[in-house]
């Protein structure tokens, strides 16, 4: 890769896809759910925590591998993969907004189960949201670059191929093919033919 290279020289989708995900990645780090507690006369007290609390560490997996994958196809190494690059892009892509946006869902429903404490979104939960919905449009128009669901189609096609072999096909009829003929034992000595007999 060029010193002068520009990632507007990428399609859109790609460029999501990277800026987005190196965003989601950082915004991880952030808080994503704060507690706070009423401590009375003494006053409150809260504390957060990031978003690679449970589903986050999928994402933050996932995240990784989609930057990855796309900085490898940066660097020409995917040129060997036979699987559509742009099919791979719209799987990861799509897969992280789904649990980015999970996790966000979790953000909401967070209960500490203690009175007096309350919990709730911080910062880091929208930052997910938002990039986890460029990641899902970055997933369509990725899928749409690689053909669609004719994409989908070849991909079934070229796992088939790669499958076992089937068994062959009766032969016409519904008629089984003859067992094999076992093979004639050797002659004994008690089964040579007699000779002649002497005079």
């Amino acid at each position: 890769m060029s010193n002068s290279f520009d990632i507007k020289s990428l399609p859109l989708a790609r460029q999501i896809a990277l800026l987005g995900g190196l965003l989601l990645f950082i915004s991880l780090f952030f808080p994503w759910v704060r507690a706070s507690a009423d401590m009375g006369g003494f006053g409150s007290v809260s504390g957060s925590a990031s978003g690679w609390d449970g589903i986050g560490t999928l994402v933050g997996i996932l995240v990784i591998l989609l930057v990855a994958w796309e900085a490898a196809r940066l660097l020409g190494v995917t040129s060997q993969v036979k699987i559509n690059a742009d099919l791979v892009t719209a799987g990861l892509a799509a897969l992280t907004a789904l649990f980015g946006l999970i996790q966000f869902i979790r953000s909401l429903t967070q209960s500490p189960g203690i009175p007096g404490v309350s919990v709730g979104p911080h910062i880091g939960a929208f930052l997910i949201l938002i990039l986890s919905a460029a990641l899902g449009y970055a997933a369509f128009l990725s899928y749409q670059s690689a053909g669609g669901s004719a994409a989908l189609q070849n991909l079934k096609t070229q796992t088939a191929e790669a499958g076992p072999a089937a068994p062959p096909a009766p032969p016409a009829g519904g008629q089984a093919p003859p067992p094999p003929a076992a093979p004639e034992a050797p002659h004994g000595e008690d089964d040579r033919p007699a000779g002649p007999t002497p005079s």
